[in-house]
């Protein structure tokens, strides 16, 4: 609300939306946005230049959604999750999921998904901001600028 024009980036465990499972219902249908974070952050959206969670153990690149140019997945980093849960699965019983790109973490020999993390390099008004796959530390996977 006061970035005065400046960029800002929101951190937060909790979603605002999601592909794989329900953040919450209206009308008894399971939601993929967060209806109570959609309704306290909606009218700063074009405020927040990328928006950083966890809570699903996975990391997302997701496509704009929703009035939000880049929201992006980033609990990968203490939770192992096997590759049968299909992490980057679509859930078929949501209303209206994201889409994102196919930015995958690597899988291990046990068929579990490499941990990952997120560094932002902050230069003026600018940040350069690299999504990392832990088993390729020198490489990210993923970069953008905002």
């Amino acid at each position: 609300k006061n970035n005065g024009g400046r960029k800002s980036v929101l951190l937060s465990h909790h979603q605002l939306f999601t592909a794989y499972s329900s953040t919450g219902l209206i009308n008894k249908e399971p939601q993929a946005l967060n209806p109570l974070l959609y309704a306290t952050f909606a009218p700063y959206m074009d405020k927040i230049n990328l928006w950083l969670w966890g809570h699903e153990h996975n990391l997302i690149i997701f496509d704009e959604y929703k009035g939000l140019e880049r929201g992006r997945c980033v609990g990968c980093s203490a939770i192992p999750v096997p590759k049968e849960l299909n992490p980057y699965g679509i859930s078929k019983h949501l209303i209206d999921p994201p889409r994102f790109t196919d930015v995958r973490l690597g899988l291990d020999k046990q068929d579990v998904y490499n941990f990952g993390y997120v560094m932002i390099n902050v230069e003026g008004p600018n940040a350069d901001v690299h999504y990392y796959d832990a088993s390729q530390e020198n490489t990210p996977i993923f970069s953008e600028t905002i």
